[in-house]
């Protein structure tokens, strides 16, 4: 099944699929690229919650065992429960942006890629299925010299004026005439844009015939005259 048509037109075909292609693979790449970068990122800040984290833990502890100390424990504990508090705030608000890194990186893949592909897609695949079925559509119904007047017609109805001009002064009086040649190249500029080859052209002075009944043997009639009785002879009445 051939998914090009011919000349120009095959051109366009061939540039709009690339495209697409080229496009698709852009968007998955740049998909690719920004994801990574953000989870990078994510990954970098992760690790520095995590020391973060530990070192708050750390603090804690330190202030817990200051708090013990008698008299004074109560004074010493009390910057470094309010430092393990500060480093606990960092650490949670670090911790949020690892999330929306995280959340960004997943949200590219829609932004990035399914809604442009999506996009270019829908204006892309209608079009080549259009072109398919009318191609298909257009191959069952030509394959002689007899379909060419219909595709004809549709070259007359859908070619620029300057195609048709280019052709013939009058397409409509030769097609309505029959001019075979006239109509072969209007059908093949209706059939190039199918991506169909013209059929072969008949023989010259090959006339086309059409099967004739053979007539039927004529049926013996009755003679209408009534029959006729031979003469007798009076002599075989003697005796």
């Amino acid at each position: 099944m051939a998914l090009y048509a011919q000349g120009w037109r095959r051109v366009r075909q061939i540039i709009g699929d690339l495209f697409v292609v080229a496009w698709v693979v852009g968007c998955a790449w740049a998909t690719a690229a920004v994801r990574d970068l953000l989870l990078a990122a994510a990954a970098q800040v992760q690790r520095a919650v995590d020391l973060t984290t530990q070192v708050g833990g750390s603090v804690e502890q330190a202030g817990r065992a200051a708090g013990r100390v008698p008299v004074v424990g109560g004074e010493l504990g009390r910057p470094l429960t309010d430092a393990s508090d500060s480093v606990a705030q960092l650490a949670t608000s670090a911790q949020q942006q690892v999330d929306l890194l995280r959340q960004m990186a997943e949200l590219s893949i829609v932004v990035l890629f399914i809604l442009p592909v999506a996009f270019v897609v829908w204006r892309w695949l209608p079009g080549r299925i259009r072109f398919v079925r009318e191609r298909r559509s257009a191959a069952r119904l030509i394959d002689a010299d007899a379909d060419l007047s219909l595709f004809a017609l549709r070259a007359m109805a859908h070619q620029p004026m300057t195609r048709l001009a280019a052709i013939s002064d009058d397409p409509v009086g030769a097609w309505r005439t029959d001019n075979a040649p006239v109509v072969r190249r209007l059908a093949a500029l209706e059939l190039r844009e199918s991506g169909l080859p013209l059929p072969p052209e008949a023989a010259p002075g090959a006339a086309r015939t059409t099967p004739t009944p053979t007539p039927a043997a004529p049926t013996p009639q009755a003679d209408p005259r009534p029959p006729t009785t031979p003469p007798t002879d009076p002599t075989d009445n003697v005796g």
